[in-house]
């Protein structure tokens, strides 16, 4: 065992080393990068290359120093100096001729001679030679040791400090090789350190002191790291000895030679970073533990030189700050205000030779290298991002209230803000500010209020540089992180506010913007714009990160609303701007104010007035009020200035000045439109303007251009009506080749608008003109009137969208204008722009005759293209005006040509299209894609109306689904493409006209229409955008309602009498709502049942197909009403559909399941239309064919509503032929197994089914019997009721007999023989023994044949242990039988064999059979028998591979294991042995978990029967002892390798040390009960086991250090055992204490006297009771103060260390009948006021234990004052939730709880409580919701049903919902439903929980779970025919269900108040 521990010991060593050497190499690569002097880099070339053999591990160590040689190059005293001069005193010389004769064998027979030392200092010399001859390795691998060296110094005089320098140098040496070359010899090696702790401590010390020389510190420091480079438990130990005091570390540290690459303070930093490196976890800690001990190197680092520094930072980095076991407490002690302000001067390091101390030193910063520096700098910038910015790593905390609370989270990092002088002046120090501020908003207030007093403006550039500052500080909120963290404890308002301030901060705004607004210099006019720029943009980010957050709309709104409102205010207005744009402008103002540092930070005019623009555009985008709202009549200019003044712009190239004019005209077009009138000469420069910039190769300037300019034309309103035909005009731009065209367009567009202009009424009547007298065409205009009106005449609320339709024609007035007068006048240019324009728009026409009429006659190219449309010729391809190649020529030719073969299809958001066998690609814009849709959707229309044009309908469909796709991924937040398209389709007239749902024939065009129609809405459906069509497939989908309800008329009164093809698909394509779907079923159902049937009777008709369909609409998608109700079918046409059904069935014999299917799903989902299916229905039903969906149905009536059953009983007892569907049988018995069946009915099932039950016992196989295995329950309440005891004891017989057969048992057999088994008992007593015997065999078989099938074996050993619980029932019950099984054997050794693997998947799936294992063994044999295969079962367990594994791990199945050891050594005493300790207690960790206890009670076996533990004391646990017992070394050193008292103590884990006082077992006994009460038990110690422990560490001839016994919190431990109940526990605290102060008067420490009178103040406590000791218990108060106050007293720093103190000092005795100091620190008066009353409150809450600790506190009058501070102002909310949390803990109490309710008004109060609480207060929340929990279960305990008191909680409960919100978890949401579930007592309490305070919580319990609609439903229609099984309330029922339940109960309440 202890050879296993060892190996596994190695194994984690050698895991470990491989890593070390990993980082030994990356930072050797980093280190060997830094630049060094070429001369020294060649002169040490060689050395370099010889100690390449070196040791990793020493490379790891000395690796700075070689490195930090290289840097030291010029002074003589850096050469003096050099690592080789290490052991200069110790060296002596050597000749060749000695050196020669030097090997392993001859040192060591040296060593061992007289002359030993003279030859350890050749030895020291020969190895810092670097010679060619490895002499450590030879002395090593001649058997030489470490030990072996430090016996030297054990024969020698000890106080020599030369004799010890000259043997720690060589152990040094040695201990490298060893880590290097020669890992087998580590062990050894920790002995011989163990040995040099323990023997020559005060040698270390005394080389460590500053009496010591420097040579001596260095060399015992080198020789430390190494030792601590071993690991395992070397540096815990070292820590426990060596004693580093304020003195010691101010030596160690303090510079004495910068320049010496090799000084004291260099190798004591490798000592403290060898703990980071190459210690465990718990080193890491106790080595933080010690205060100032690793941030005594931080202070002197300044000076250091550059790679140690570098060193240092990255290995506390990674070791510390990335460390996820350091806690941020911990880094907070390590990390104080003084450290990281001294690492934060790093900023400002010198280097080693600029230290101050060199007397020779003119300038200190003369011979910085600047490349050293920067990467130091660049290492102090790293580090300090991760300490101060990592809310993982760091010391950040989070302020949900983003600093607009009075709490300061983050009051350290805010301390060296502040204490930064003007940090803005320095790259790296603004840069760290604002990363700091961007992970704490909370603290941008503070920090700009720091830099109030440099805000105020003048023309420096230090203005400038805090303005940039503030502008990344703003720039780099975090707009993610501020929503995260303020949305779940806010209200919008002061999320608002709060944003508001962040990024628009009031103390800028008042002292640096509004200032700077009104001077003069252009340069401040700058800066400030700038900054506001960033605000608005800011602004404008939370905007958009709130409309995309889980906000509803409603409050995005008011967020956005109340953002806009502040900008408004604070920001600067339109007339202001305008000001600063015309000062940006003077140049003579730049000439009065250019001094000569204004002239260094001038800006170009350019810059000023784009910023300018920029900010105006990002007003106009966000908050656009802001040039509206502008009295601009009061300057002297108009707005227009920003255009007309930008031609005079010096040094603005032409590309420059048209962005800024096209910016300018944007601006000005959305803050003045009434400027830019078609008749103003400002409209028709800007057209032209805009005109000749479009198509632009700079897309961002080509889209600019566009949007302004359809800003423009739009603006004019000479486009109203058709504003989607600008684009057109806009686009058809780019047709034009050069300047001169474009120009000519412009002003003929010009002209034609403002003619428009000044004759609109002209231009209205002329089209309105053309339009009547042009008649219609194809299009049947009356058609689609007559559509429309009988559309309008159903009362709905679509006429809007009806009129919504795209109109008959698109003419605008442009278009006209355009015709008249280019019938005038006309030119190439024009010609080739208004063709394409004309092309574009007739696509736009629904009827385009009178668009073709109107511009017949021109001369145009395209006009043969126009002509065949208007003469009805077969149409013409669209060539002219287009290019060959151009897309909308192509898809023309594909779809009007004569191509066989077209394929179109998309590939990377391209339109690929394949004419024969040529492939053609193009990128489309969004206009191309709108054009095209536009061009086929026209093409198809046209062909539905004219019979000579047709087109290939799957091309037209292909063309579209593919246009469609490519508009889904072109779609964006700003152009949502595939929404417009959908738009234009949909709301096309001619599609609505050919839209038919009955089909004529499947090649008409309304089919084709239809199906094409489908096709589209399945695509929006599958792309998840169904809204998108919603709105405009509403006329589609009411005149299908209308088509089907004609035709049902016309059917009914036979007018139509053949068959229809009706498109069954829209139905789920036209996503029918709840009341279409009512209202259309309705309407079929009207119909005679043969019509649902085909004329031949063969199959349904579509009638009957529709009807399952449209039932399946009810109960998915949109199934609720405007209020939120569920619409559901009506009870008399659910009766007639249900009617039609089963007559079907019989009738007309058809299969019915579509049918049976959806009426299932619709019933399971409304369980209350159940109520609609009568007896006569039912009995219909159960008449017709059952198939599986009709037996489903049955099955759900019967179980749902329990009064059907006696009609399905009458039915079976007169049709006996029902009895042969036994599935139906039995699955209806299973689902109502609490019924009162009929005996006589039972018994025909019986006769039916009791040979097939027997033989399904008698003879088991894998398959057959389906019916009974689905039915098991059925079955077995079949035998419990019909199979009489003789019957069930044959079977029993017929099993037993058939051995061989039981192989085929499944699980369900085997729950109907555990039945028949326990039915036979009646006549046979021993049938449940018979049965497990059956049972183990069983199991065998499955291990052996199934063991991967974890399901079965579970359920096996589940019965298993069920059954012998039984049998158990018995006292005193043995069943030796069951050894002698021939089954025994194989069944414990193949249960231990699959039972002890762990599997990495599923830890914990085969912990059943080690529990069946338990049970068995348990049984079996007696205990204290010694049966010998106990014996052998205990040796395979200890033997199995796993075995150690799962001891020493925290697995799921250790507890099991353990009890089974427990069980097997209380049966057999002779398996124990004393070898078996050690790993028992490796695998004990002290605490109160199951395992742990049952490893202390065997442990107690053992010692109870002669096992002497003694040699193991004072114990040690877990992985310390399996490290510990493991070491086999030398008898010789066995006396340093018992465990120390200090290794005992440092096991003691600080937070288990904390939460044992917390939540100490009072209940505990010392004979070891079983503790299960608490949670969280393995996070407890146990009194039990370490009061035993500290008794005997604290015996009288121990040394114990008493310090450690204190700060380890063993003190704290032994002092909260005195509150325990027993006798015999407390007892054994006092010995305890006792010893401890006997040991406390021998020590010289200076805290003696403290100690001392702090257990006199006990023990004069306790002898004022004048009690005896045995009857003396410590009040929980007493106990808990007392435990707390030990660790506080040992912590000098803590803020109630000095209260504390002088209440101990003072106090001669402590009264125990009291809460000690409570009134003081309670009311206390010092600046730290609340950290005393909130320790004195936790004090209170956990010491508040059992019923006379009530007592105590009702003396203090405890519950009056804290009820009274509670309400008052002065309580914070900390102080608050502590008050609360004490409440918590006292109504655990039953008769506590009463006293508080009934005397101290608890209940009125708790009111008090919950009406002041605010949302988002999550703690006191759950609190609360905790106390009325506790109410309710003492009301229970006490049988107290008074009404009054559970109203009064219902108010609590009911307040409490009102503030839950999105931090209130599932599993409290649960509980509090429950809690309200139990309040509910009777109708009173009931009605005052009304069905609106339901709705509230259902939907709460909707926004957390998603999906309630069970509870909804339940809501609002009852639960009559719920789903009783699924509500039973229970510990492990869901919330959902604890909802139903809690409905379920209110609606029985309320029923019976009816």
């Amino acid at each position: 065992m202890k050879g296993k521990l060892l190996s596994m010991d190695k194994l984690n060593v050698s895991t470990k080393r491989k890593k070390f050497q990993v980082e030994n190499e990356s930072k050797n690569s980093v280190n060997n990068d830094i630049k060094i002097d070429k001369k020294m880099k060649k002169k040490r070339k060689n050395d370099i290359h010889e100690k390449t053999c070196t040791s990793e591990k020493k490379a790891k160590l000395e690796e700075v120093k070689e490195s930090t040689n290289q840097n030291t190059t010029e002074s003589a005293i850096e050469k003096e100096n050099s690592d080789a001069t290490d052991h200069e005193e110790l060296e002596v010389e050597v000749s060749k001729e000695e050196s020669d004769k030097f090997n392993g064998k001859f040192l060591r027979n040296a060593f061992n001679s007289a002359a030993g030392f003279s030859t350890l200092q050749k030895f020291i010399t020969l190895c810092s030679q670097n010679n060619k001859k490895d002499l450590a390795a030879e002395y090593l691998q001649a058997g030489g040791s470490v030990l072996e060296i430090l016996r030297l110094l054990d024969s020698s005089e000890k106080k020599n400090i030369n004799n010890a320098s000259t043997v720690f140098a060589a152990m040094h040496i040695a201990i490298m090789k060893i880590l290097a070359q020669y890992p087998q010899m580590q062990s050894s090696a920790e002995e011989a350190c163990r040995h040099l702790i323990n023997t020559h401590l005060a040698s270390i010390h005394l080389m460590l002191s500053a009496q010591s020389k420097p040579k001596n510190r260095k060399i015992v420091l080198k020789l430390l790291a190494a030792v601590v480079s071993l690991g395992g438990t070397l540096p815990r130990e070292l820590l426990n000895h060596l004693s580093f005091h304020s003195q010691l570390l101010e030596v160690l540290v303090t510079h004495s030679k910068p320049t010496d690459p090799q000084s004291v303070r260099t190798c004591f930093i490798h000592f403290i970073l060898a703990f980071l490196i190459d210690g465990t976890a718990s080193d890491v800690r106790a080595l933080l533990e010690k205060r100032g001990v690793l941030s005594s190197i931080f202070a002197g680092l300044t000076y250091d030189y550059s790679n140690v520094v570098q060193l240092v930072l990255t290995t506390v980095k990674k070791y510390i700050l990335e460390n996820p076991i350091i806690t941020k407490t911990t880094k907070l002690h390590v990390f104080s205000t003084p450290v990281v302000q001294g690492l934060v001067n790093l900023y400002n390091w010198k280097g080693p030779k600029n230290w101050p101390g060199h007397k020779k030193q003119k300038l200190l910063t003369e011979n910085i290298d600047p490349e050293e520096k920067e990467i130091t700098v660049s290492a102090i910038h790293e580090f300090l991002i991760t300490l101060l910015t990592s809310k993982k790593y760091g010391i950040v905390f989070q302020d949900k209230s983003l600093g607009t609370d009075s709490g300061k989270h983050n009051q350290l990092i805010n301390t060296i803000l502040q204490s930064l002088d003007k940090p803005w002046e320095h790259e790296k120090p603004a840069e760290l500010i604002v990363k700091i501020l961007t992970a704490c908003p909370d603290l941008i207030k503070s920090q700009l209020i720091y830099t109030e007093p440099f805000l105020v403006p003048r023309v420096s550039k230090k203005w400038i540089s805090v303005m940039q500052f503030i502008k990344r500080i703003i720039n780099d909120v975090d707009v993610d992180n501020c929503l995260k963290l303020c949305s779940s404890d806010m209200t919008i308002m002061q999320m608002a506010n709060a944003i508001s301030n962040l990024t628009i901060p009031p103390i800028v705004m008042r002292n640096a913007v509004i200032p700077s607004l009104e001077h003069k210099s252009p340069i401040i006019n700058y800066e400030t714009i700038s900054l506001v720029l960033i605000m608005i943009k800011k602004i404008e980010s939370f905007i958009k990160a709130f409309e995309h957050s889980k906000f509803n709309s409603s409050e995005i709104s008011t967020f956005k609303n109340l953002l806009l409102e502040y900008v408004l205010k604070h920001m600067p207005s339109f007339d202001c701007i305008l000001n600063i744009w015309v000062q940006a402008l003077s140049h003579e103002s730049d000439d009065q104010s250019a001094d000569a540092e204004e002239k260094d930070i001038h800006v170009e005019i350019k810059d000023r007035l784009l910023i300018i623009i920029n900010l105006l555009q990002a007003y106009s985008e966000i908050c656009p009020e802001i040039l509206l709202t502008s009295g601009t009549a009061n300057l002297e200019q108009k707005p227009t200035i920003l255009l007309t003044t930008l031609a005079g712009i010096p040094a603005i190239d032409e590309e420059e000045l048209t962005f800024m004019k096209v910016k300018a005209l944007k601006i000005l077009l959305c803050s003045n439109l009434s400027e830019f009138t078609p008749n103003e000469e400002i409209f028709s420069v800007s057209l032209s303007f805009l005109i000749t910039k479009v198509g632009d190769k700079n897309v961002s300037f080509d889209s600019e251009v566009r949007q302004t300019l359809s800003l423009l034309l739009n603006g004019c309103g000479v486009f109203e009506g058709f504003n989607d035909q600008i684009e057109i005009w806009i686009n058809s731009i780019t047709h034009l080749d050069g300047i001169d065209d474009k120009l000519e367009v412009a002003s003929y567009v010009g002209k034609i608008i403002k003619r428009i202009y000044k004759h609109t009424e002209k231009y209205l009547s002329l089209i309105h003109k053309i339009e009547e007298n042009t008649g219609e065409e194809e299009m049947d205009i009356s058609r689609q009137e007559d559509i429309f009106n009988q559309l309008s005449e159903r009362n709905i609320e679509d006429v809007k969208l009806l009129s919504a339709m795209l109109p008959v024609t698109a003419i605008s007035l442009p278009v006209y204008a355009a015709v008249e007068t280019l019938k005038k006048t006309s030119s190439e240019a024009l010609a080739h722009y208004l063709s394409v324009v004309f092309t574009h728009t007739l696509h736009c026409q629904v009827s385009s005759k009178a668009f073709l009429t109107l511009i017949e006659g021109l001369h145009i190219p395209g006009q043969k293209y126009f002509i065949c449309w208007l003469n009805c010729d077969s149409p013409a391809l669209l060539k002219k005006p287009f290019e060959s190649k151009n897309i909308f020529r192509m898809v023309s030719k594909l779809l009007l040509g004569s191509d066989k073969i077209c394929k179109v299809y998309t590939e990377e958001m391209q339109l690929c299209m394949q004419l024969n066998d040529e492939t053609f690609s193009f990128v489309l814009t969004n206009f191309k894609v709108k054009g095209l849709v536009q061009m086929v959707i026209f093409y198809f229309t046209q062909s539905l109306q004219k019979s000579d044009v047709e087109l290939p309908t799957t091309v037209v469909t292909d063309i579209l689904i593919t246009l469609l796709t490519i508009a889904k991924d072109m779609s964006t937040d700003i152009e949502d493409l595939f929404k417009d398209c959908a738009k234009y389709i949909f709301k096309h007239p001619v599609l609505l006209q050919y839209f038919e749902g009955i089909s004529k024939n499947k090649t008409s065009k309304e089919n084709t229409v239809t199906t094409l129609f489908i096709k589209i809405c399945m695509l929006f459906s599958n792309s998840q955008k169904q809204s998108y069509i919603l709105q405009h497939i509403r006329p589609f989908e009411e005149k299908f309602i209308m088509q089907i309800k004609s035709a049902v008329k016309k059917i009914k009164s036979k007018e139509i009498k053949k068959e229809l093809n009706i498109h069954i698909e829209l139905i789920e394509c036209l996503h029918l709502n709840m009341t279409l779907s009512i209202d259309l079923l309705a309407a079929i159902m009207i119909l005679p049942k043969e019509k649902f049937v085909k004329s031949d009777k063969s199959t349904l008709s579509v009638w009957a197909v529709m009807i399952p369909k449209l039932v399946d609409r009810c109960f998915t998608g949109e199934i609720r009403n405007e209020q939120g109700l569920f619409i559901t079918l009506p009870e008399n046409l659910l009766k007639k559909i249900f009617s039609y059904l089963t007559e079907l069935k019989l009738v007309y014999k058809q299969e019915m399941d579509s049918w049976e299917i959806s009426l299932f799903k619709y019933l399971f989902k409304f369980p209350h239309s159940i109520s609609t299916i009568d007896e006569k229905i039912f009995t219909t039903l159960l008449k017709t064919n059952i198939a599986p969906t009709t037996f489903n149905i049955i099955n759900l009536l019967i179980e749902r509503n329990p009064k059907l059953i006696t009609a399905f009983v009458k039915y079976a007892n007169i049709n006996e032929n029902i009895f042969e569907q036994k599935s139906l049988i039995f699955s209806i018995l299973s689902n109502s197994l609490k019924h009162k069946w009929d005996q006589e009915f039972l018994n025909k099932v019986y006769n039916a089914c009791k040979i097939d039950i027997t033989n399904f016992l008698t003879e088991p196989k894998e398959d057959g019997f389906v019916w009974i295995k689905e039915n098991v329950d059925a079955a077995a309440y079949l035998i419990e009721h019909t199979f009489d005891a003789t019957s069930c004891k044959e079977i029993c017989d017929t099993v037993l007999s058939n051995g061989n057969k039981l192989d085929a048992v499944q699980e369900e057999n085997l729950k109907l023989l555990q039945t028949v088994f326990k039915k036979s008992t009646e006549i046979k007593a021993d049938a449940l023994k018979d049965f497990v015997q059956v049972l183990v065999h069983i199991t065998v078989t499955a291990l052996k044949k199934d063991s991967k099938n974890i399901t079965k074996l579970n359920f096996f050993c589940k019965t298993l242990i069920d059954s012998i619980s039984i049998l158990k029932s018995d006292v005193n019950f043995t069943f030796e039988e069951l050894s002698k099984n021939y089954s025994w054997p194989q069944f414990t050794r193949i249960n231990l064999k699959s039972g002890l693997k762990i599997k990495k998947e599923d830890k914990c799936s085969t912990s059943f059979l080690l529990k069946a294992l338990v049970a068995t063994c348990d049984v079996a044999y007696k205990d204290n028998t010694n049966e010998e295969y106990a014996k052998t079962i205990f040796e395979m367990t200890t033997s199995h591979s796993e075995f150690i594994n799962i001891m020493l791990s925290n697995a799921s199945i250790k507890s099991d294991l353990v009890e089974l050891l427990w069980i097997l050594v209380k049966k057999n005493h002779t398996v124990m042995l004393a070898t078996h300790v050690p790993l028992y207690l490796a695998a004990y960790n002290a605490t109160l978990s199951t395992s742990d206890q049952f490893i202390l009670k065997i442990l107690q076996h053992y010692e109870n029967n002669g096992i002497k533990l003694d040699e193991y004391r004072p114990y040690l646990w877990g992985s310390a002892a399996a490290s510990h017992y493991s070491v086999k070394g030398e008898t010789d050193t066995a006396l340093w390798r018992q465990p120390s008292i200090s290794q005992v103590l440092d096991l003691l884990v600080p937070e288990i040390v904390n939460n044992t006082i917390k939540n100490f077992p009072v209940k505990r006994n010392w004979q070891c009960n079983f503790t299960k009460e608490q949670v969280n038990l393995d996070q407890i110690y146990d009194p039990a086991f370490y009061l035993s422990v500290f008794t005997h560490i604290l015996a009288e001839y121990n040394v114990v250090p008493c310090h450690k016994v204190i700060h380890s919190g063993a003190l704290a431990l032994i002092i909260s055992a005195c509150s325990s109940t027993f006798e015999e526990v407390r007892l054994a605290a006092f010995i305890a204490i006792s010893r401890f102060y006997f040991h406390l008067e021998a020590t010289s420490s200076k805290e003696k006297l403290l100690w001392i009178n702090f257990i006199d103040t006990l023990r004069n406590g306790i002898k004022q009771t004048e009690s005896p000791l045995r009857n003396i218990r410590l009040n929980g108060f007493v106990s808990t103060f007392l435990s707390r106050s030990s660790l506080v007293i040992s912590q000098p720093l803590n803020q109630l260390y000095s209260p504390l103190q002088a209440f101990l000092m003072a106090k001669p005795a402590l009264d125990l009948n009291t809460i000690p100091e409570f009134l003081q620190l309670y009311h206390s008066s010092e600046i730290e006021h609340k950290s005393h009353r909130h320790w004195i409150l936790e004090v209170i809450r956990d010491g508040l234990e059992i019923d006379s600790d009530m007592d105590v506190a009702l003396k203090c009058v405890l519950f009056k004052m804290l009820f009274d501070f509670y309400t008052s102002t002065l309580s914070d909310n900390l102080s608050k939730t502590f008050i609360l949390q004490i409440i918590n803990s006292v109504t655990k109490l039953p008769k506590a709880c009463m006293l508080l309710v009934n005397g101290y008004g608890l209940l009125p109060w708790l009111i008090t409580v919950t009406e002041r609480l605010r949302r988002g207060d999550v703690q006191p929340i759950i609190c609360t919701i905790d106390i009325v929990n506790n109410i309710l279960n003492s009301f229970h305990e006490t049988k107290t049903k008074e009404t009054y008191h559970h109203l009064m909680l219902m108010k609590v409960l009911l307040k409490i919902k009102t503030y839950f919100n999105q931090n209130i978890t599932e599993e409290y949401l649960k509980t509090y439903i429950n809690i309200v579930n139990k309040t509910i007592i009777n109708n009173i309490v009931g009605s005052a929980l009304t069905k609106d305070h339901l709705k509230d919580i259902v939907i709460f319990a909707k926004q957390l779970l998603h999906d309630v609609s069970v509870c909804e439903i339940m809501l609002q229609f009852g639960c009559k025919f719920v789903n009783k099984r699924n509500l039973e309330l229970d510990k492990d029922g869901s919330t959902q269900e604890s909802l139903c339940k809690l409905i379920e109960i209110w609606y029985s309440y309320v029923k019976n108040a009816k």
